[in-house]
């Protein structure tokens, strides 16, 4: 007797129902983008306990022919597609001919549909696949689909359905994504009787604030952007809002709620350096571009694509992320109201200009050069040799090569020291003469110093300058508070500047602009240093790559390494705390590539050599740092993703303490 048999037809369509129905979400969407196809500008969702007693999704699209509605319920009776070209260009919502099937294959479905136009409508039932009789009645153009006692003759598989609560949530979430989805249609959901979400049709930001609500929707930075055949418009969060997860990231490929990996990649790579590591940011994104290169027949539920040109994607994800940031107002709010809807008025979209999306942050090699002239008075023989004879953490030796002999015999090296100031002036660079062997140094005799241009200004490594500041500036600096925070007042508005996050960020920029030519200073001495087992194995593995990044090491035995060169920005005094911090970046992100490594160790020398809150600055050294916040976009945020400045607006201030003007 044969072992191998033909299924019943019932229990291969119980069988496949499986791949589409997994739950009463599953169902709703399934019901809600047959109706979108359909044309309709209204859909009202109604479900009871979850969705396990009764699910009706009713629209004013064009309805059924009451001829049609047996064929409906038919597997893989469709009126989407035709031909297997047709796969190749798929723009309807469905297109398989399974949805219908496999919800009646598993549940008691109900249906009242008229076409438009039409005199009456029909009436059609069908209960675990077993159909009736076509039934003339009275009902409203469009269709209404009743899914009743979803699972009654599949109990297996209500073993696997949550409570009706979560049930619930999941379909308020799927209704959720349909209406951002499509926001052209107003959407009703009524969860037992209450009515859960309703949104009132016509644009995208109109949805969102409807259906995310108006504290999410303060928080948001219009996107817009269309390069090799890609379009991408929606909004993302400003990193202030960042989230806790990705639960906050919706995607829409052609008006298809996806998920994609590769999406949220590009996403989160825009605001690298820009929030806080562990946040996400959240966001609501169409990508449009065409059918033929996107391919949505990879699963039953459709929520899977998978692209032909995944980098042109990506790239335009990322440059529209990198361009909203750019153009926005990014910095940190207290206490801010959310705005008014105004829900005839399109959510304004800002185009997307430049090529480089803000990839990397600018670079600005003349900054502080209102204090070079101070810097200049301190460059006086007497102090160049005093410098000299105190030796390393001062004075900085470029390269061998730079003991010159001059013409008449006598030796000079090259010296570069800065008058600290808080780390915040650039370096100089003198001209010194060497002393003989066993001769007494002296001032007599000793050459005026020859003052070089910043080193940081190298022609070969300074990026773009930021475009010119305004002539007269609006804001003033009001004071410092705890010795960390800078206050200014810019118009209605009063802005905290946090002070080491600001430098940080200086310094971040400077060091990356740098590219593979790092700033090294090398010490008079070698430092010796004694580290911890694991952190002295973490460096010993990566002291050649960190000769790359400006410093010079060798192993000394043991767990003790001789530093003889260090980045040009760290102090002598921070040579130990910046290799352990180095030692626990290695050992926690064992799988960054090399440029992910160079920006983690330039962050971590830029936060060593920025300005310390509680560290005293001067009235001029505030103001010099206030210019470059205020006046200029690229100072948002510190390496980590941090807010370098906060405001406080004078609505908001005098709604706290209830003044009225």
């Amino acid at each position: 007797m044969s072992r191998i048999r033909e299924l019943d037809p019932h229990v291969a369509d119980l069988i496949a129902a499986g791949e589409v129905v997994e739950r009463p979400a599953s169902v709703i969407k399934e019901l809600i983008e047959n109706s979108v196809d359909a044309g309709a500008t209204r859909i009202q969702v109604e479900i009871k306990r979850g969705g396990l007693a009764l699910m009706r999704v009713s629209d004013d699209g064009e309805g059924i022919e009451a001829d049609d509605l047996p064929t409906a319920f038919l597997r893989h009776a469709t009126s989407k597609i035709a031909t297997e070209r047709d796969l190749e260009s798929i723009s309807s919502m469905g297109f398989r001919g399974e949805a219908l099937a496999s919800i009646a294959a598993v549940s008691r479905v109900k249906i009242h549909t008229r076409r438009r136009g039409a005199v009456e409508g029909a009436y059609y039932s069908i209960d675990g696949g077993a159909g009736g009789d076509v039934l003339p009645v009275g009902c409203p153009e469009g269709t209404s689909i009743a899914v009743e006692e979803l699972f009654y003759n599949t109990p297996a598989r209500q073993k696997f359905i949550k409570k009706d609560s979560a049930e619930q949530s999941r379909v308020v979430d799927m209704v959720t994504a349909l209406a951002l989805a499509h926001p052209e249609v107003a959407f009703k959901l009524i969860c037992d009787g209450e009515t859960t979400l309703s949104t009132r049709g016509g644009n995208l930001s109109g949805a969102v604030y409807d259906a995310l609500g108006a504290t999410f929707a303060a928080g948001l930075l219009s996107v817009q952007n269309e390069q090799s055949g890609v379009k991408v418009t929606g909004f993302v969060s400003k990193p202030a809002y960042g989230h806790g997860n990705r639960r906050k990231q919706s995607f829409f490929v052609n008006r298809r709620p996806v998920s994609s990996r590769m999406l949220a990649a590009a996403v989160e790579q825009g605001y690298k350096n820009r929030m806080v590591q562990g946040r996400f940011p959240a966001c609501v994104l169409h990508i449009e571009l065409s059918p033929a290169v996107v391919d949505v027949n990879v699963h039953p539920a459709k929520s899977e694509v998978k692209f032909a040109f995944e980098r042109e994607v990506f790239d335009a994800v990322y440059l529209a992320v990198c361009g909203a940031l750019e153009q926005g107002d990014l910095r940190a709010e207290i206490g801010r109201a959310a705005p008014k809807f105004e829900p005839d008025i399109p959510g304004k979209q800002q185009e997307i200009t430049t090529a480089s999306g803000g990839a990397l942050p600018k670079e600005v090699g003349d900054f502080y050069r209102r204090m070079q002239k101070d810097a200049e008075k301190e460059l006086s023989p007497e102090k160049v040799l005093e410098m000299y004879k105190k030796g390393a953490g001062e004075i900085e030796f470029h390269s061998p090569e730079a003991v010159k002999k001059l013409d008449d015999g006598r030796e000079v090296f090259e010296v570069g020291f800065e008058r600290r100031m808080n780390s915040m002036t650039p370096r100089r660079g003198v001209s010194v003469e060497m002393p003989t062997e066993n001769e007494p140094i002296s001032t007599e005799n000793a050459p005026n110093p020859t003052v070089s241009a910043p080193i940081s200004a190298s022609s070969e490594t300074e990026a773009p300058a930021p475009e010119p500041k305004p002539a007269i500036a609006n804001w003033r600096i009001l004071g410092e508070i705890f010795t960390t925070y800078i206050v200014v007042e810019d118009g209605d508005e009063l802005v905290l500047i946090d002070k080491h996050a600001a430098h940080e960020r200086i310094i971040f920029d400077r060091l990356i602009a740098a590219g593979d030519k790092p700033l090294t200073q090398y010490l008079i001495t070698p430092e010796i240093v004694q580290l911890g087992r694991e952190d002295a194995s973490a460096i010993r593995e990566h002291i050649d790559e960190l000769e790359g990044f400006g410093f010079e090491i060798s192993d000394f035995g043991g767990e003790s390494f001789a530093v003889r060169a260090i980045p040009s920005e760290i102090e002598r005094d921070d040579i130990r705390g910046t290799l352990e911090e180095l030692a626990d970046s290695y050992l926690s992100h064992k799988r960054m590539d090399r440029l992910q490594r160079r920006e983690e160790i330039m962050s971590l020398v830029a936060c060593k050599a920025a300005i310390k809150a509680g560290m005293h600055t001067t009235p001029e050294e505030r103001r010099v740092l206030v210019e470059r916040v205020m006046d200029y976009r690229d100072v948002r945020f510190c390496p980590h993703g941090r807010p370098v400045a906060a405001v406080l607006t004078r609505a908001e201030l005098e709604r706290r303490i209830n003044r009225r003007v």
